[in-house]
């Protein structure tokens, strides 16, 4: 965690000081920093990386959606045939392919910028609920909890979801505002999810 968070420090401090603040581009921020520059060059091997990072981002969901799901089968909570796992590789192959055909299905009949804005969503959705459920895990113990500690638990993990509902919702209407103010069609979802991300 500590070197994730020291990388996207460096990347943040590189790009502030490529380009002042106010003219850094939020779709393409290094692409467009690198052309200021001069650094043409440069831009390709951005694109190479991102097209990496993308294809890795999107492998890794597949395979854990897959282990997600066989899980799931376990409890016969979805059809019992995702639970198999194959005796020579020890791996859920059955749901990972039926996951990679109905990825690739929505996929192909959805727009980009809205399959941007699903691959977000759900990154924030499950960076929100393992935090939650660690703290659910840490601090309530089936039987052994007692009544009013667990209602002082559900209490603050509302508050907690409350409030980051809230900071999204302000960062929304910040950015619609901004938006607004520069003469730029409001409904542009792309700009705002944009600002809101870069938030």
């Amino acid at each position: 965690m500590v070197v994730t968070i020291t990388i996207y420090c460096l990347l943040a401090a590189t790009i502030c000081l490529m380009q002042p603040f106010n003219q850094v581009d939020v779709n393409a921020p290094f692409t467009i920093a690198f052309q200021a520059a001069g650094m043409n060059w440069a831009k390709y091997i951005v694109a190479i990386g991102a097209l990496k990072e993308m294809t890795t981002v999107l492998l890794a969901s597949i395979i854990s959606q897959a282990r997600y799901f066989t899980h799931i089968a376990r409890t016969h909570m979805a059809p019992p045939f995702l639970a198999a796992v194959n005796e020579k590789t020890g791996t859920p192959v059955t749901a990972t392919v039926v996951m990679v055909v109905a990825n690739c299905t929505m996929a192909f009949f959805t727009s980009l910028d809205i399959l941007a804005n699903l691959v977000s969503i759900a990154t924030l959705f499950v960076f929100s609920l393992v935090p939650l459920a660690l703290l659910v895990r840490c601090y309530y113990v089936s039987g052994e909890t007692q009544d009013r500690d667990r209602d002082k638990l559900i209490l603050f993990l509302v508050l907690i979801t409350l409030s980051s509902i809230g900071s999204g919702l302000h960062a929304t209407y910040d950015a619609a505002k901004d938006v607004e103010n520069k003469g730029t069609n409001t409904t542009d979802i792309d700009v705002i999810a944009a600002r809101t991300n870069a938030f």
